[in-house]
């Protein structure tokens, strides 16, 4: 499990490698990178980002290297409470053959901004 964070209405980029266990790259030519987060407790995903997606959500850099940029924009973080919140996430690659694998989890943990 790998814990990000991330300033209530801020900015943020995540790079994104997806190596194999020996550490050498994949190929994702063709697959979808999916990040999801939500409350522990919940079904729905409050972010919902996808390199399939129209806009800047994921976007491949190198698709033969594997990487990769998850965008987070306040519009995804400035509707929860002015308090530190933690959402549960995981990021999962769906390959061109249907088969899903959850190449992260952790949590999101997010900040409250003073500024507001």
């Amino acid at each position: 499990m790998t814990d990000l964070s991330i300033t209530r209405g801020d900015d943020r980029e995540y790079d994104i490698t997806v190596e194999t266990e020996a550490g050498n790259p994949v190929d994702i030519t063709g697959a979808e990178l999916r990040f999801a987060a939500k409350f522990a407790n919940s079904n729905y995903a409050f972010i919902d980002k996808s390199s399939t997606a129209s806009g800047d959500e994921i976007e491949i850099i190198n698709a033969s290297l594997g990487t990769a940029i998850l965008y987070l924009d306040p519009a995804d973080t400035i509707k929860l409470p002015p308090r530190v919140v933690n959402l549960t996430y995981d990021l999962q690659l769906t390959e061109l053959s249907g088969s899903v694998t959850t190449l992260v989890s952790g949590t999101l943990v997010v900040d409250p901004d003073v500024a507001a």
